[in-house]
């Protein structure tokens, strides 16, 4: 299995206090790279960048786009330009990193749109799927017996699971893994720290991590995505995922 790096993870390194585009993706780009990563999950947006710039860019440093994360809100309203930048920069798996709702009938709403974006990008060529957080796991009486989550991934081609949110929903990720087996091309991979409310940096939390690895394996996931979130104090998030990156590196 490749390793990628959810760019979301350096978002310090790529905007200004006020969340515009620094003009720093390439240099970010090339210090990924340099820590060994095979690829890039996409994220923040086209920062200013064509798809033909960030492509090049891309295969000078031997990085691939692993997928790539666009809201939903973009994908509903902007979808033409979504697909255009994806095709320019070689990525094949377009993944909405979250919805919400607050009863049957917006869940319901929301299911029936995930699955209706999830042809119209199949329609493209390419491959639409979900992350999870864990406020999906939730059940309706009027939904059926199974949860929100669930009821998505059975109307979007590809379940991007995230380990973490998983375990913060007192669920066993290794087991939810197996039950998606065939439809996890990407597994994000991000520990949790023993107070159970943040994330960490992988290999130093209370994830099962060796399992969930070995699960990923079987299920055929071609990706494990890095992703990290919470940061020690006066440690840049550029050495924190460098370190997750070596963590995983001897897992896998």
């Amino acid at each position: 299995m490749k390793i990628s790096l959810q760019i979301w993870s350096v978002k310090d390194e790529l905007l200004t206090p006020e969340w515009q585009p620094n003009g720093k993706l390439l240099e970010v780009l090339e210090k990924i790279a340099a820590m060994g990563y095979d690829g890039v999950e996409w994220a923040l947006g086209e920062q200013g960048f064509t798809g033909a710039e960030v492509r090049a860019k891309l295969d000078e440093l031997g990085l691939v786009v692993s997928s790539s994360h666009v809201p939903f809100e973009r994908l509903r309203d902007d979808f033409d330009t979504i697909i255009a930048f994806e095709k320019a920069v070689g990525n094949k798996y377009i993944v909405c990193p979250g919805v919400g709702g607050e009863n049957a009938e917006q869940w319901a709403e929301r299911i029936k749109d995930l699955g209706e974006i999830s042809k119209k990008v199949e329609a493209e060529g390419l491959t639409f799927g979900y992350h999870n957080h864990a406020h999906e796991f939730v059940k309706f009486p009027e939904l059926g017996d199974d949860y929100v989550l669930d009821l998505i991934f059975d109307n979007v081609a590809i379940a991007e699971i995230d380990v973490h949110w998983v375990e913060a929903a007192n669920i066993d990720p290794a087991t939810y893994l197996a039950k998606y087996a065939g439809k996890t091309p990407l597994v994000h991979i991000k520990d949790m720290d023993e107070s159970r409310e943040k994330c960490t940096v992988v290999g130093t939390g209370i994830l099962d991590l060796p399992g969930i690895v070995a699960q990923s394996k079987a299920n055929g996931a071609e990706w494990l995505v890095v992703e990290q979130e919470a940061f020690a104090e006066n440690e840049p998030p550029l050495v924190s995922v460098e370190m997750c990156l070596k963590n995983l590196r001897e897992l896998v």
